[in-house]
């Protein structure tokens, strides 16, 4: 009896820690957002850091305990691998948008700008999928094809970005600010892509 209720304990804190790991990212990249629209550094770009650092050492701590379906384990132990990749991707865009954001043209600097929102709200998606997968598994489906047409749509904005027509002849250059900008954030959306297919394979997997 009292192993059972250890078991269904220790479930319910894996599912609530692994919704608010998932939403890490998207609150992370909000943060980044104000802060390339206001230009001054945002406390809660710190917080929902040292946020990510705590409930990676919980949920790591966590899905390390128990006896559980190893099947089922396995898989979430890799989805939490997933968003620790998109957490870790989110850190060393910071790092280039400090370094280069301020060496953008005004005009690209905007275009950048709607980029960051673009690929947060890619974040969100992933959010409200792994929400929906908790509670009704149809949904959660539903938000993840979503979340897969905003990838396609954020790639080519950030493939547009880097590449603009007008410049089509121009040499290529890996170490210019868009170029390390643009690419950093393709890195986010599509760890953010790997995340949310890991989902709706465990969905189509074991039916949750």
């Amino acid at each position: 009896m009292f192993q059972h209720f250890f078991q269904f304990r220790m479930k319910k804190q894996i599912k609530e820690k692994m919704i608010q790991y998932s939403f890490l990212p998207c609150k992370y990249l909000e943060a980044l957002h104000t802060e390339c629209l206001t230009t001054i550094s945002a406390d809660k770009v710190t917080i929902w850091g040292l946020e990510a650092e705590r409930l990676q050492e919980e949920l790591g701590r966590l899905l390390g305990k128990g006896r559980v379906n190893t099947d089922v384990k396995v898989e979430k132990y890799k989805l939490f691998e997933r968003i620790n990749y998109v957490l870790k991707r989110i850190r060393v865009f910071h790092q280039y948008l400090i370094d280069y954001a301020v060496q953008l043209p005004e005009a690209n600097y905007k275009l950048f700008v709607g980029l960051v929102e673009a690929v947060s709200y890619v974040a969100r998606l992933f959010f409200q999928g792994m929400t929906a997968f908790y509670e009704e598994y149809d949904q959660a489906l539903m938000e993840l094809d979503q979340l897969e047409n905003q990838y396609e749509e954020t790639i080519e904005k950030i493939n547009d970005f880097k590449y603009p027509t007008s410049n089509s002849q121009k040499k290529w250059d890996p170490t210019a600010p868009k170029e390390i900008l643009g690419t950093s954030l393709r890195d986010i959306v599509q760890a953010i892509l790997l995340a949310g297919e890991k989902v709706s394979h465990m969905i189509n997997a074991f039916n949750y």
